[in-house]
């Protein structure tokens, strides 16, 4: 990343370690050989003792990781001349699992044991070469891990100021990585939206720009929908459990309203298993948010909806199941509302389920193809909003809880369940420009999915 760069009388070189947990293909064969310049496999490293991988012999894996990393060293030093070495290790949130051991016939067990023993490893003195080491990752873990002669953090302080601009690649200079974002990206590309297309098919390339190259190439099916929708709910792949789990209800929630901020292990969680992005973080608090994605979203709200199944054991639930669990998310101390209170939240909830109601009548199918037209009548939605979101029709011909109309309102009436059926249509015949075309004609539309701010 840095060959050739001298700082001082040393050479500095850095290098992209890719950290993988029980791989079995060669990643220097794949895409991310263009990135990443050494692979930790920690299956060669992790040395079991017998067949059943519950305890790991300690020295020789403590020797084998030692063995991978002097291998980095001896990579870069030429002819002895001294070096400073970056070694940036990426993915390395492998590093933290709790391994047990045996040490002095006595059976332990430690959090992040390799990454313990990376640290030590890293205390060595080279009087050839100087070593620092950055770890990134998915997990919030990585920070919570100090050795005791560590410096004491309630005495450091942080001089990094996150609002200037920090160098990449030597070359340039660009935002930090939680002051910019990705989402909506490829929405220019040629031919990335597709015209003919439904209404979530046009919306998927202002989201993530996985899911519209996925879409491009006709990769986003019932398969792969059904793996993003597992990593929502936070499901490992045999099991479908997922009401009592309440990231997975964090998940579904946060992607339809900004349910707020969470304790940072469950924001942890919400990251590295699923698809909330992290916005800020210091030794302290991780700020999350979840990014406007058509793709996430409409899954959500399918969620939303008990009659929707996918995968065969996926099933929504009804929206007063989903209301009960924001209260008790709120009631428990799970998450708090970043602005406003726990009102505003439900209100935006609200607005949307409503919409749903009336999706859900323009969408009949119960397959993939259900609630791929986002956008209702406005006019629609409003009676359903004033009616607590009732859609009950009595014999009146009016919506229930409405009050009743007069013989003179109701023949004045053109008919409310027509107007909530067409009032979408533009009339294109003679009477357009006449002054008896009602206004409720104009096509006036609602395709809100989600929340975010």
């Amino acid at each position: 990343l840095l060959e050739g760069m001298k700082h001082g009388e040393r050479k500095r070189v850095a290098l992209m370690v890719l950290c993988r947990s029980q791989s079995t293909a060669d990643p220097r064969k794949g895409e991310e050989a263009e990135v990443f310049d050494k692979f930790m496999n920690l299956k060669d490293i992790v040395v079991w003792i017998g067949e059943s991988n519950d305890t790991i012999d300690f020295d020789k894996t403590q020797f084998k990781l030692f063995q991978y990393l002097d291998k980095y060293v001896d990579d870069v030093i030429r002819e002895s001349e001294p070096v400073e070495l970056v070694l940036m290790f990426d993915e390395a949130h492998y590093l933290l699992r709790k391994l047990k051991y045996t040490k002095e016939n006595e059976e332990r067990s430690m959090e992040a044991l390799l990454f313990r023993l990376v640290r030590v490893w890293l205390r060595t003195v080279r009087p050839a070469c100087s070593i620092v080491a950055t770890f990134s990752g998915t997990s919030a873990k990585l920070k919570n891990f100090r050795i005791a002669s560590d410096p004491d953090p309630n005495h450091e302080t942080d001089t990094r100021d996150i609002t200037r601009l920090v160098r990449s690649r030597g070359v340039g200079l660009f935002p930090t990585f939680f002051m910019t974002t990705t989402i909506g990206c490829l929405r220019k590309k040629g031919g990335a939206i597709k015209i003919d297309g439904s209404e979530y098919q046009q919306a998927i390339p202002y989201g993530r720009p996985l899911f519209a190259m996925m879409e491009s190439k006709n990769e986003l099916h019932e398969d792969s929908l059904s793996h993003i929708l597992r990593r929502m709910l936070q499901l490992q792949k045999a099991t479908s459990a997922w009401k009592g789990n309440d990231s997975a209800l964090l998940s579904i929630l946060g992607t339809r309203v900004q349910m707020g901020q969470m304790a940072v292990e469950v924001s942890s969680n919400l990251i590295e298993k699923g698809y909330a992005n992290l916005t800020f973080a210091d030794d302290k608090t991780a700020t999350i948010c979840f990014m406007p994605d058509p793709v996430c979203a409409r899954l959500a709200m399918c969620m939303m909806d008990e009659d929707f199944k996918m995968d065969g054991n996926l099933e929504g639930a009804e929206k007063k199941w989903w209301v009960l669990q924001a209260k008790n998310l709120y009631s428990n101390g799970l998450c708090t509302p970043e602005k406003g209170d726990f009102g505003e939240v439900m209100v935006a909830l609200y607005f949307l389920m409503c919409a749903d109601v009336l999706r859900k009548k323009d969408n009949p199918a119960c397959d993939l193809r259900k609630y791929t037209k986002f956008s209702v009548s406005l006019k629609a939605l409003l009676d359903l909003l004033v009616n607590g979101g009732k859609t009950e029709v009595n014999s009146a011909g009016e919506l229930a809880g409405e009050e009743p109309r007069s013989d003179s309102e109701a023949k004045g009436d053109t008919g409310r369940q027509t107007e909530t059926a067409s009032d979408m249509d533009v009339s294109n015949d003679d009477t357009r420009d006449s002054k008896k075309v009602k206004v409720d004609k104009q096509s006036i539309t609602f395709g809100a999915i989600q929340v975010c701010r």
